[in-house]
């Protein structure tokens, strides 16, 4: 079985690289996959694994490119956001810093930080959590 890794789940994976899909999907998050005797590796898609301990093999870029290119462009905004947040800030403050007014950015980060770290950032979790817990899981079988 394959299924959409969480960032809790991520281990390095040994697989073969393919040249299956574009590289800009093949960059997205790694994919747990789940052997028929239990074994679990995390590959990339487009990477070709064979279990060590009964020899089956699994392709990942048998799972359909559009599917995962909304996985991947998923997980790439649940990166981007709290860095673009992050710069802001930072721009924001050292603009408040140039004018003449560093006790201002003394006040005005600080408590952005306290309202992020308080409330914006733990109804992301939540949301992030209901989209992992809804990702779609692949049947692929073995070669």
């Amino acid at each position: 079985m394959l299924t959409p890794m969480s960032p809790s789940d991520v281990e390095q994976g040994t697989g073969l690289r393919a040249s299956t899909g574009p590289p800009k999907i093949r960059r997205g998050p790694p994919i747990k996959v789940t052997c028929e005797c239990g074994e679990v590796r995390s590959l990339h898609y487009g990477e070709r694994w064979q279990c060590e301990k009964c020899g089956r093999r699994y392709d990942t870029s048998k799972i359909p490119v559009a599917e995962y290119d909304a996985i991947r462009n998923a997980h790439r905004r649940r990166m981007l956001i709290p860095l673009a947040v992050a710069v802001v800030v930072l721009v924001g403050a050292a603009a408040l810093v140039i004018t003449g007014r560093p006790l201002a950015a003394v006040i005005i980060v600080p408590g952005l930080g306290y309202i992020w770290a308080q409330w914006i950032r733990p109804a992301r979790r939540d949301k992030q959590r209901d989209e992992l817990s809804n990702l779609p899981k692949w049947e692929i079988k073995a070669e």
